[in-house]
């Protein structure tokens, strides 16, 4: 019988395999009002930083994974040794 543990780590696994589709689709659902005001994520991971709140750390495992998804959609686009213009691209568009 798994763990309390193993558990939550195979759930937490799952979720952060299907928050970047969730959240592209709630990107694309409040296109317009991102334009406005700006991504709520990387605004709050922004000024957490800022505070350097303990509660950074949290904030980055939402916005990681998006990030992390961009990039890799990004990178296939460009020559192999410019992989950090992927992730330049990635930011841009999350900001």
């Amino acid at each position: 019988m798994a763990t309390r543990e193993q558990i939550v780590a195979a759930a937490d696994r799952l979720f952060y395999q299907l928050l970047p589709p969730l959240q592209v689709e709630i990107v694309l659902t409040n296109r317009a009002d991102i334009q406005d005001y700006g991504c709520p994520v990387g605004t709050l991971t922004t000024e957490l930083a800022k505070l350097e709140h303990a509660m950074l750390g949290r904030a980055s495992r939402l916005f990681a994974p998006f990030r992390t998804w961009l990039r890799e959609q990004f990178a296939p686009l460009g020559p192999a040794d410019q992989a950090d213009q992927a992730d330049e691209l990635a930011m841009h568009v999350i900001r």
